[in-house]
Order: structure tokens, then C-alpha cells, then sequence
């Protein structure tokens, strides 16, 4: 046991030396595990401030020096048209993980930096996004400041915890979420992950569930039905999956004009916020946008209760399980029927063939097919819930995930297909079913409609075949 300690001391000694950074060292490292989560942990501030209507600096102050900030999935477009780096820095892709990072073009360590920033209005698909514009303020998204530190000439990542600082313009009024609504230009927070909103004030609308900021330019049409949908949703989702937050969810809501057809929605959820924008002419409301609006936000409203599975290798289940949710939402809402959620899927498997010819379902998204996650996505999440009624009780995709929540988080990132795997299991579905499933995902297809009707077929899916036509009829 001694020449066990004084192993550990050696080696925390050179880390130390190698990244510069002091850590106490007492006798007890085995129960030292403060010391241990401070290591590895990058603090210092970020402040961010808003100079003039467009213009923001970023600046960092970090607590000890770091080779690369990883700044979230590559927004190219974002961060060159928008960010001024000093011209000792750069902003480098990793082509292995499609991230960016901030660093230093001589691979210098550093621990300050300043950036100047011009406000994005452009959505950023698949990406967290970095400004979210609206006619009488502008929401900035401190996540993709910074998710990740890399430190040493090991390149060990770390975790990033700053402290963020906001000054605002001159009268302007300022809303961090989970906070009071203030206009002190010298506001922090140490959450991270947060939209800040700088603006007017007026805009912030406050529900028994939400904070909602709303663009004033979203068709009126659709105000007052989102803000009675989203309270019923959430209510729902409390029911059915426990309570999840101690504080209310924000949507993060704007809204821009286009000159096609249609009306969509674009966003993400982060935290405990929506982010999204609308598309489309406000003036040409019907119940098909409705309709959109309501699966989209449901859809995004699930990702706050859901229990997150692995990385990019399980984006199939995030977000085709949280598709599957929002329809049963929907229906159980009184919005939709049965059968709209059988044609829905039926129309989702006909979206997913070509893609599936191309890429397998487990690499979609860095392969550059990330609407498979959500279309054939959605269709095994629908085969998995068939599966468990290999004993002969159908469970819903309500009870797993609640079941996939009790789960460890460390075995749900690390080793998502293990602990999918399990949970399948302990519902009722056999081996033969998991295995297919697992199969499926892993597989390029050369024929979809084949791999398609075997996952069925083993899993309990039931569907009618006309020819080459595939219609889903049920469980």
C-alpha cells in the first residue's frame, strides 16, 4: 500500500511539472478526490461582452494553460465569417471527430485570448447554435465558447468549467437562464451551456412550466398555440417520465421570412432550453403548420427527459427515440390518431432507403447523413419497442427510457450498445431480436427493403407488402 502511494504521487508530480498547474498533495490521495476533479478541470472566465448591436468580444482568462479549447461540431462558415482570431491563432478541424478547436498556431500552450465577434444569424445545422437573433434582442449560446479543454503535450482532455461574465450595452437588459431577469451589466454565471439573452426585456413571456422568449416576427397565429402546447407537453412528460428540473425550461424562439414554400423549424435542445428557429410565411397559417410546430417542439421538449446513449455512434437512438416519443406524445395529447403515427412511420421509412444503400445507421451522422438518424432511426427505435414483446407484453418507449435513465450514465456513454443491450432484456426482448437490431444499425445495406422486412420479422413489427411497397400497420 505505501509504494502504491508514492507511485501515485510520482505520477501526479509530473503531471504537474508538464502542465504547470499546482495540486495539494496530502497523504490520503485515494480520498483526495476534489484535488483530482480540480486537476482535470480547466476554470478561469470567459466575459462576454456585447460592444454594439452586432458586435460582441469574447475574451478568456483561463486558470491554467491549455494546448487546444474545443469549440464544438465544425461551423466553418460560422467561425470564418464571424470570428477575428489574433494572428497567432487559428481555429483547426479534427478530421477523425469533425470538431473544431481553438489554438495556437505554433501549438504554444496559452491561457488568454480575445476574440472579436460579429453576431451569426444563420442556423447551423446538427450544431449547437452560437447566436440565436430576434427583433428586439440576441440570445448567445456559451456552449460552443468551449466544451473541452486539451492539455500537456499528451494532449490530455479536460473537463472546461469557467466562469462566464456578461456586460451588456448601455440600458440593455440581460436573462440568464435560471436567474432573475436583470439589467446589471457585470452579471456571472458558473453554469454552463446557457443562451444569455441581451435585450428587451418585453420580450420574455413566463408560463407555469417556461420562460419563453418569442420573436415578435413568429405569425401570431402560432404564439398562442405553441405556448399552450408546450405547457400541456411538458405537463405530459412530468407524468410520464418524473419530473426532471427544478426550475423552468426556456424556449429560445425566432423567426425569419423566406420566399419558398412551406414552413419548418429548425433548433435543437441544450440543457434545459429550446433553441429554434422558424421558417416561412407567417401569413399562410394552417393546421399542417400546426401540426409541424407542435411534433417539433415535442420532439425537442423529449431530449430533455431522455437518457443520453454513447456519442455519434448512438445519435440513431437520441434522436429517432425522441421522433418515436413526440409521436406518442402527440397522440396520447388528443393531436394525432393511430394510424397518423403508422403512415408517419411508413413515410419515414420510405425517406430512409437511399441513404441506408450508402452509409450504416451507427456512422450516419459523420458520414454526412444525419436525417438518418431521425428517419430509419426512428424505424428501429420502433422495432426495439416490438422486441420487448418477445414475453409477451409490448412495453412502450415511455418505459424505456425511464428504464435506460436508472442506468448508470458512465455504462450509457461508454458502452451504449452493452447497456441498450441489457435494458432490452430485462423488458422482455430476446437475444435473436437484439442481435438483428445491433446487425442492422452496423450494416450497410444494399437492399433496405430486405434488412428492413428481416428486422420485422424477427422483432415483431407488423407491416403489409404490396410489390416493393412496405406499409407499417403496428405492433
Amino acid at each position: 500500500m505505501v509504494f502504491k502511494k508514492k507511485i501515485n504521487r510520482k505520477i501526479i508530480l509530473f503531471f504537474c511539472f508538464f502542465y504547470g498547474c499546482s495540486v495539494s498533495i496530502n497523504n490520503e490521495l485515494n480520498s483526495n478526490e476534489k484535488n483530482k476533479k480540480e486537476f482535470f478541470t480547466t476554470k478561469g472566465q470567459i466575459t462576454i461582452s456585447h460592444i454594439n448591436e452586432d458586435n460582441w468580444i469574447f475574451e478568456y482568462a483561463l486558470d491554467k494553460k491549455v494546448k487546444m479549447i474545443m469549440i464544438g461540431p465544425v461551423t466553418k462558415k460560422y467561425h470564418e465569417s464571424s470570428w477575428e482570431v489574433p494572428s497567432m491563432f487559428e481555429i483547426m478541424t479534427d478530421q477523425k471527430t469533425n470538431y473544431s478547436y481553438l489554438k495556437r498556431k505554433d501549438n504554444k500552450s496559452f491561457n488568454k485570448v480575445s476574440i472579436s465577434v460579429s453576431t451569426y444569424r444563420d442556423i447551423v445545422p446538427y450544431a449547437p447554435q452560437p447566436f440565436i437573433v430576434f427583433e428586439k434582442g440576441i440570445g448567445v449560446n456559451t456552449g460552443p465558447l468551449g466544451y473541452y479543454t486539451k492539455i500537456g503535450f499528451l494532449n490530455m482532455m479536460n473537463n472546461f468549467s469557467p466562469t462566464y461574465h456578461f456586460n451588456t450595452k448601455l440600458n440593455e437588459s440581460i436573462f440568464i437562464p435560471g436567474n432573475s431577469i436583470t439589467s446589471n451589466s457585470n452579471t456571472k454565471t458558473q453554469r454552463k451551456n446557457l443562451i444569455v439573452y441581451f435585450g428587451d426585456k418585453e420580450a420574455i413571456y413566463e408560463s407555469e412550466y417556461v420562460v419563453s422568449i418569442i420573436d415578435q416576427k413568429f405569425p401570431e397565429k402560432l404564439e398562442d398555440v405553441l405556448k399552450s402546447f408546450i405547457d400541456k407537453c411538458v405537463s405530459f412528460y412530468n407524468e410520464r417520465f418524473g419530473i426532471r428540473f427544478n426550475q423552468k425550461l426556456n424556449i429560445f424562439l425566432s423567426h425569419t421570412s423566406w420566399d419558398k414554400e412551406g414552413y419548418g423549424f429548425g433548433g435543437g435542445a441544450q440543457e434545459f432550453q429550446i433553441l429554434a428557429k422558424s421558417f416561412g410565411d407567417g401569413s399562410q397559417v394552417d393546421n399542417n403548420h400546426i401540426e409541424k410546430m407542435q411534433l417539433f417542439f415535442a420532439h425537442e421538449l423529449a431530449h430533455l427527459w431522455q437518457a443520453h446513449m454513447g456519442n455519434d455512434n448512438f445519435r440513431w437512438f437520441n434522436e429517432g427515440g425522441a421522433e418515436l416519443i413526440s409521436y406518442y406524445a402527440m397522440e396520447e395529447l388528443g393531436l394525432i390518431s393511430k394510424d397518423d403515427i403508422y403512415r408517419m412511420l411508413t413515410e419515414n421509412l420510405e425517406y430512409s432507403i437511399q441513404g441506408l444503400k450508402n452509409v450504416s445507421l451507427e456512422s450516419a451522422h459523420i458520414n454526412a447523413y444525419p436525417k438518418l438518424n431521425y428517419t430509419a432511426g426512428l424505424l428501429v427505435s420502433f422495432a426495439c419497442i416490438a422486441a420487448t414483446g418477445a414475453d409477451g407484453q409490448i412495453d412502450d418507449i415511455f418505459k424505456l427510457e425511464k428504464a435506460l435513465s436508472a442506468f448508470p450514465k458512465s455504462e450509457r456513454l461508454n458502452n451504449p450498445m452493452g447497456s441498450f443491450s441489457q435494458v432490452l432484456l430485462s423488458l422482455g426482448a430476446n437475444q435473436e431480436s437484439i442481435d438483428k437490431i445491433q446487425s442492422f444499425i452496423n450494416t450497410n445495406h444494399e437492399n433496405p427493403i430486405s434488412a428492413y422486412l428481416e428486422l420485422f420479422n424477427i422483432t415483431g413489427v407488423k407491416y403489409a407488402k404490396e410489390n416493393d411497397n412496405v406499409k407499417i400497420t403496428g405492433l
